[in-house]
């Protein structure tokens, strides 16, 4: 019984090793990679794109024409195993990456998949890849970005984002309009963002510098950096297994209130009024704002500042 409990578990940690294996981001150049498919199809400003692929990096770039252009690259594998359909209507064009077979032994293969896309500026991007990384810059549309197994890096982005991934880090810089940012395994990076934020990850960090607008964050295993810009539209921070540092302006203005369980807290501001503190809370107002500072933490300590 006992040796069959040890194959159990050997056996277990090969598929679950195996697996991840295959979701892992690629990070293969194109450069190193054939040239499988080419596609341009003429569009106006303001139209949508979809890329759904059961594989592979994507990138998505701007560019000054009124077309959509797509390449595809791979190796020789994704070439036999990979096939490609291409739909447009009027502004909307689509494209789908799908393998011959789909079976549980596919998923580890070693097919190498990359797609690089061109858009005009103003369009609305739709992305979603079973096992790569996704880049999208300077683009002014809504966008969803959606991987199982990559990290996500956005830039220059004006309109909505809801990016999500299973197995990877968020970055977004240069930023305006509602974010919604989820992650189960990684970081997630947020720097010169204006608008309503949202960041969740189960199993990383969260950095928010010189950002504005409302922030509702959480981690559950990891610290929280904020350095926040301009007036308070409310900001909610919570950790269950690390710190919490916040910068805010001088003048800031905010109902505060601080809360931990295992940790200490300080608290570097002007101006404040209607003081409580205990060993592990703090309250307090400063100036007139109406919108809340809340910031708690079972395992780590909180730290608020001006600058």
């Amino acid at each position: 019984m006992g040796n069959m409990k040890i194959s159990l578990r050997v056996l277990t940690g090969l598929v679950i090793f195996l697996f991840f294996g295959f979701v892992a981001p690629q990070n293969i150049p194109a450069s190193d990679l054939d040239l499988i498919k080419q596609k341009e199809f003429n569009v106006t400003p303001g139209g949508n794109f979809v890329l759904e692929t059961e594989g592979g990096d994507v990138t998505v770039n701007s560019w000054e024409e009124n077309k959509v252009g797509i390449k595809i690259f791979g190796n020789s594998k994704a070439k036999k195993k990979f096939t490609f359909s291409f739909e447009s209507d009027g502004d909307f064009v689509k494209v789908t990456g799908k393998k011959y077979s789909s079976s549980i032994f596919s998923w580890f293969s070693s097919e190498k998949l990359r797609y690089e896309v061109l858009v005009p500026k103003e369009f609305d991007l739709d992305i979603r890849t079973a096992g790569g990384d996704v880049k999208i810059r300077d683009i002014k549309g809504g966008v969803v970005l959606t991987t199982s197994g990559g990290d996500i890096k956005v830039k220059s982005i004006q309109g909505s984002v809801e990016a999500k991934t299973s197995g990877g880090d968020i970055r977004i810089s240069d930023a305006q309009g509602e974010i919604s940012l989820k992650t189960s395994g990684g970081d997630i990076n947020c720097y010169s963002v204006n608008g309503e934020i949202i960041a969740k990850t189960s199993g990383g960090d969260i950095d928010l510098k010189d950002v504005s607008g409302k922030i509702n964050s959480s981690t559950s295993g990891g610290d929280i950096s904020l350095v926040y810009i301009g007036e308070n539209e409310g900001i909610e921070l919570y950790t269950s297994g690390g710190d919490i540092k916040i910068s805010v302006p001088d003048d800031f203005s905010a109902d505060i209130n601080l809360k931990t369980v295992g940790g200490e807290i300080q608290v570097d501001l002007e101006n404040l009024r209607d003081i409580q503190t205990s060993r592990f809370s703090f309250t307090a107002s400063a100036g007139n704002s109406e919108y809340p500072l809340i910031a708690k933490t079972t395992g780590g300590d909180i730290i608020v500042g001006g600058f």
